[in-house]
């Protein structure tokens, strides 16, 4: 039987913004995405956030274009 979640509302975002910091915090260092599997998981990271934001009818801006992005 899978267990059942007994977070308050909030918790699991407020978690979420957390390790996002600590991310955008770990991206700054010195060449760090330019590591190969960095670049890897970023890219996953983007294709599940523009699946994600598609599904909730976001409609991106034009900084989300992806006109002149090549595979890294």
């Amino acid at each position: 039987m899978p267990a059942t979640r007994t977070t308050k509302p909030g918790t699991d975002a407020d978690a979420t913004t957390t390790v996002i910091a600590r991310l955008r915090n770990q991206l700054g260092h010195a060449g760090v995405m330019e590591h190969p599997a960095v670049r890897r998981e970023l890219r996953k990271l983007d294709e599940l956030l523009l699946s994600q934001l598609d599904q909730a009818g976001h409609k991106p801006g034009r900084h989300r274009s992806q006109v002149g992005l090549t595979e890294g």
